[in-house]
């Protein structure tokens, strides 16, 4: 059975605005929309909105792909016959929250490596 899940916004809040860089990219990622498959063929993530820059949009794709595993472990954890049906919405309710707070810690982890790229690829250029 194929899997969906689609997140309706990339996310927490941003950072405290003392960070520059990361504030902005944070903000840029707020806009960004994607989904996540899986099924016989694979695992797919598309961006449906693209935030304007490519480097951020694969930031939102990357967070999903991170925790994807787990979240597909639970999803059919929960949706298994040896679950008791009272359980079942609840677990997978459970799994995606997860889903999001995985997505959102690993959003930051990669908006980080993306801020320390463009920070010394500018001091290069100097």
């Amino acid at each position: 059975m194929p899997l969906l899940i689609a997140l309706a916004q990339a996310g927490a809040a941003p950072p405290p605005a003392d960070e520059g860089d990361v504030v902005v990219i944070a903000r840029k990622l707020q806009t960004w929309r994607g989904v996540i498959t899986t099924n016989i063929l694979g695992t797919r993530c598309v961006t449906k909105r693209s935030s304007g820059d490519r480097e951020i949009d694969a930031i939102g794709c990357d967070a999903m792909r991170r925790c994807w595993p787990d979240t597909t472990r639970a999803i059919d954890a929960a949706r298994s016959r040896r679950t008791p049906a009272a359980d079942r919405a609840p677990l997978e309710a459970e799994a995606r929250a997860g889903f999001q707070r995985c997505a959102s810690v690993q959003r930051r982890t990669l908006i980080d490596a993306l801020v320390a790229r463009r920070t010394a690829a500018q001091e290069a250029a100097q």
